[in-house]
């Protein structure tokens, strides 16, 4: 028995691949559009969206479903397809899919630690200035808030969120929120000339 066999669409996989692959859960489904033509197959969910909306805001998979790629041909002989984008994080899609269909108005800002992989995600699908408006409202919400539990408690801060913060405020090109999270750097450090 060889290391490589077969796969049903005809290309080689290794016996570990195709271990991963059956080791994975079922993804759970979540509909963003009923009546969607394209089901993103991410690490922990099924998303079902519409190509027209993808297409239109992220460029990758404008590519990818429009272009050369079997996908694209096998999309537009069908008219419908299941993308496999196993390696993505399915929170992030989920939230990219709700900032692109406009359902994240009244939703609490995700934690900084779910903003990096946002921006990750965002920064994969060549759509940061798509997401970059509702992300920085997010930010702005998270920055003012630890600079307020910082000065009600003058608690020392959990250093690698405001770190990632001030990262996130470079990545969204937001010089307002990168000076509010610089000031609430320094008001966590001991001695600081904002902590009298």
């Amino acid at each position: 028995m060889s290391a490589k066999q077969k796969s049903p669409g005809g290309h080689e996989q290794s016996v570990q691949e195709r271990s991963v692959k059956r080791s994975r859960r079922e993804p759970a489904e979540v509909a963003i559009e009923d009546t969607g033509d394209v089901l993103l197959d991410t690490d922990t969910l099924l998303l079902k969206v519409s190509s027209a909306v993808l297409i239109h805001a992220l460029k990758v998979l404008r590519r990818e479903l429009l272009g050369a790629f079997k996908e694209g041909v096998e999309f537009r002989k069908n008219g419908e397809i299941t993308l496999d984008h196993c390696d993505d994080n399915g929170e992030s899609m989920l939230l990219i899919c709700k900032i692109l269909y406009n359902r994240c108005g009244q939703m609490p800002p995700p934690s900084p630690d779910e903003l990096k992989r946002l921006w990750i995600h965002c920064d994969k699908y060549d759509c940061v200035h798509t997401v970059a408006p509702i992300c920085k409202q997010w930010l702005r919400a998270l920055v003012h808030r630890e600079r307020n539990r910082l000065e009600r408690s003058r608690a020392a801060a959990d250093n690698t969120e405001i770190d990632i913060m001030l990262a996130l405020a470079c990545r969204f090109e937001s010089a307002e929120i990168f000076r509010d999270a610089s000031a609430t750097m320094i008001l966590r450090l001991e001695g600081s000339p904002l902590n009298y």
